[in-house]
């Protein structure tokens, strides 16, 4: 196929190579990126992000991937081969956003092509640098992704998808503290029951009591310890206040959720540890037989310009929503009546400095629907647009929202939206957003 493109390139006049990653790609304007479903071997997002980096962009017009997985995970009998998204649509739109003089897009093909056809395709797009980032060819026709606004009807006429009892068991990762925990406080109001939480830190309620449990800002803590002492260098007070701030948030949460009723069973784990996640899983069926829902909302931010991102930050932010979302996948029964996926509004337009972030997301989108032919219940990807107040949006950047004209989701109605959409929402994959502009 390779080869095909660069005959068909060189008989339009262009000087086609066929390069390797080890190859130095600075003198180059284009870069083609075949990632065909069939290939001997096979190489992934990590694989392609180092391949970019090589690339001058003060050079490049333009940067095209083209996959066919869309088209070999349309059915699908072993789950395993989920593993073969990789969250192209969001990082090449966010690169796209990041380079205004480069065109960066995915080509994804849903139909059986021969390599001729392929090759044409490929020139086509390149000699056509309109607006999309993504664009999918379906039944030998080119189209692109639009959103198509939908209103959730929630009359009380139709009934909740949901139905859990006092036994039933929820399973939430990285849904002690942020945007999760909040919306999990809500959830749990109307569905008291055993809630088992997930997150890297250790369980508030095993440490010694002290004068900072009830302590709730950061500027509180800070200004303790700044008293006390106990630690001289900025640094480490920062770290200490970090550290007390994330336990006070958490054993909150633990808190208003039992005080609605629920039981809270809190088990400190690295969700990138496959292994140790496989086995928990595997625990949470030995002791209570059951799990009815699980809502994924752990996530980590290391935002940069594609051109200061390293391959060890990429690797953290796509891992801590990927690895946990294919151990899932894999471990969870038919019968779980929904499992939430926590996505972003960055996978679905791209953003500036998100690329692990915006592609880490694109799996968790991809998977749900792949994932609603597998699991009886319900199973959604929810790509949130940014909150007011909490969640992974930093003071800072929530000015920056306010300059670009962005609205940001208030706490009080996102709750509300998203208790309706788990309970009367259809789809499976929504987008929740204040205001139009992104």
């Amino acid at each position: 196929m390779a080869i095909k493109i660069k005959h068909l390139f060189e008989q339009h006049g262009a000087i086609a190579d066929i390069v390797y990653p080890t190859g130095d790609l600075q003198s180059y304007q284009g870069l083609i990126i075949l990632n065909m479903f069939a290939a001997q071997k096979r190489v992934g997002i990590f694989d392609h992000f180092s391949l970019i980096k090589k690339l001058d962009f003060t050079l490049v017009k333009w940067v095209y991937l083209v996959s066919d997985t869309k088209l070999h995970l349309a059915e699908f009998t072993d789950i395993s081969l989920l593993r073969r998204y990789q969250g192209y649509p969001g990082f090449f739109k966010s690169l796209d956003r990041e380079y205004e003089n480069t065109k960066c897009r995915l080509i994804s093909l849903g139909n059986q092509m021969s390599a001729n056809e392929i090759a044409d395709i490929t020139l086509n797009e390149i000699l056509t640098p309109d607006q999309p980032s993504e664009v999918i060819y379906s039944d030998h026709k080119r189209h692109v992704m639009e959103l198509v606004p939908s209103q959730l009807i929630t009359t009380g006429l139709e009934e909740s998808h949901i139905k859990l009892t006092r036994e039933a068991v929820v399973l939430v990762l990285g849904g002690a503290q942020g945007i999760t925990s909040e919306l999990m406080i809500h959830f749990a109001k109307d569905y008291p029951c055993t809630y088992i939480l997930v997150g890297r830190s250790s369980d508030p309620r095993k440490a010694t009591p002290d004068n900072t449990d009830q302590m709730q800002t950061k500027d509180e803590i800070r200004n303790y310890l700044v008293k006390q002492g106990a630690f001289k260098k900025p640094a480490e007070i920062e770290q200490e206040t970090a550290r007390i701030y994330k336990n006070n948030q958490i054993m909150r949460t633990i808190t208003l959720m039992e005080a609605n009723g629920s039981t809270v069973v809190y088990k400190s784990l690295d969700l990138c540890d496959e292994a140790r996640l496989r086995s928990f899983m595997d625990d949470i069926y030995d002791i209570y037989g059951r799990l009815d829902g699980v809502v994924h909302g752990a996530g980590l931010l290391e935002d940069k310009l594609f051109h200061s991102k390293t391959s060890e930050s990429f690797g953290r932010v796509f891992d801590t929503k990927v690895t946990p979302l294919r151990v899932l996948a894999e471990q969870l029964r038919p019968e779980t009546q929904f499992v939430i996926l926590f996505s972003s509004i960055a996978s679905v337009y791209g953003n500036r400095g998100q690329t692990d972030y915006a592609a880490a997301n694109s799996v968790l989108d991809k998977y749900a629907w792949a994932l609603n032919k597998r699991i009886n219940g319900k199973v959604i990807s929810i790509n949130w647009g940014p909150w007011k107040g909490a969640g992974m949006v930093s003071p800072t950047l929530e000015k920056e929202y306010e300059r670009r004209g962005i609205a940001l989701i208030p706490l009080q109605d996102g709750r509300e939206i998203f208790l309706n959409e788990l309970k009367y929402g259809k789809e499976s994959q929504v987008l929740i957003m204040a205001g139009n502009n992104w």
